[in-house]
């Protein structure tokens, strides 16, 4: 495989691309793009229970592992305005049709275990730091977090062990999407 190298004017054009695909839809992109923390939120709500606010953080910053497989129906909407060709809502449903969906599909459900094993790591992280007992509030978590020995510890640990979950999220998918 040949490895490229990506610059400042690399990330210009994919955001100058972005923009104009967001201009030619702008309503397709706003309702795909507001269904996927919606649904992520509601899904966190109901794994994990009431007590989600140890795991918010964790949630948020591994959903990032899904994300990719979560917008192939906006790749595929990108794909057909490239090609000059339209892109109404049910453009984005395409993607199923696609002969490497079966791949992408494959590809989508080990990044979702990978998601999974974080979450239950660092729910695994917060009991070795605090135990089993929930913070009620916002104020009193982020006081046990901030203001210990344990907290501090919460964060470098969780911080570093997130990290090796997106270098090995990274490496799984190579980019694939």
């Amino acid at each position: 495989p040949v490895i490229g190298t990506i610059g400042l004017s690399d990330l210009h054009q994919a955001l100058r691309l972005g923009w104009e695909d967001f201009q030619a839809v702008p309503s397709h992109a706003i309702i795909l793009c507001l269904i996927y923390p919606v649904l992520g939120l509601v899904l966190a709500r109901i794994v994990v229970g009431y007590s989600v606010l140890p795991l918010l953080f964790p949630l948020a910053a591994g959903f990032a592992l899904i994300g990719p497989f979560a917008a192939l129906g906006l790749y595929e909407l990108s794909r057909r305005l490239e090609r000059g060709e339209p892109a109404p809502a049910w453009g984005a449903l395409e993607v199923l049709r696609s002969p490497s969906f079966g791949a992408k599909l494959g590809l989508g459900a080990l990044l979702l275990a990978l998601f999974v094993t974080w979450v239950a790591t660092a729910q695994a992280i917060y009991v070795a730091a605090f135990g089993y007992e929930a913070a009620a509030r916002i104020a009193d978590f982020a006081a046990q977090v901030l203001t210990n020995p344990q907290g501090w510890w919460l964060i470098v640990a969780g911080g570093g062990v997130g990290f090796l979950f997106a270098v090995g999220g990274r490496c799984v998918s190579g980019g694939a999407f």
